[in-house]
């Protein structure tokens, strides 16, 4: 929520006219502060992040009896590309909303770019943006595993007894390591 708070407070504000003005010291103080902090808050939430998923994972396993990380990560990371694809092109159907200049002229010479289009563009980067930006960590509120709970995922795990080489399916165990017929993503 802080990563999202430090995105779009600098052109809310900016909006408003409540940071201080362009061309000034102060201004580049205060946006080099801002991201630092951002920056500082993001990997927080990137090392909770990966945490977070090794868990499931564990969590996964004890309910299903496959360790299958690689699926969890690999789904994270075709999900973070296909949303860095999907954003690009909004943001090119966006700036052509906007009417933001394009072709060579821009590439090649200085151009005046209206201020309401200067305007448009702030609006759509902050409060626009906002919403998808406080909307995303709500995603989160369905993750229910705790220290403890976790951490009977884990005992539980290692009390389990090992696969038979004879069986080709995995037993399943319930969440104190007891072997359950509950299908796959049961509640416990």
């Amino acid at each position: 929520m802080g990563w999202s708070l430090c995105q779009i407070f600098p052109i809310v504000g900016r909006l408003a006219d409540v940071v201080p003005g362009n061309g000034t010291t102060a201004l580049i103080i205060f946006l080099v502060f801002v991201r630092f902090l951002q920056g500082v808050l993001v990997q927080q939430g990137y090392a909770s992040f990966s945490s977070m998923m090794g868990d499931i994972a564990d969590e996964h396993e004890l309910t299903t009896g496959r360790r299958q990380e690689g699926i969890f990560f690999g789904v994270v990371s075709f999900s973070g590309k296909a949303a860095s694809g999907v954003g690009t092109f909004i943001a090119g159907v966006t700036l052509d909303l906007i009417s933001w200049p394009a072709g060579l002229g821009v590439a090649t010479e200085a151009i005046a770019i209206p201020a309401e289009t200067i305007r448009n563009l702030g609006i759509v980067y902050g409060p626009l943006l906002a919403v998808f930006s406080v909307i995303g960590p709500f995603a989160y509120r369905g993750y229910a595993l705790d220290r403890e709970r976790h951490t009977s995922v884990l005992e539980a795990l290692a009390a389990r007894p090992e696969l038979s080489p004879t069986s080709s399916t995995p037993p399943r165990f319930d969440v104190e390591g007891r072997e359950s017929d509950a299908p796959p993503y049961a509640d416990p």
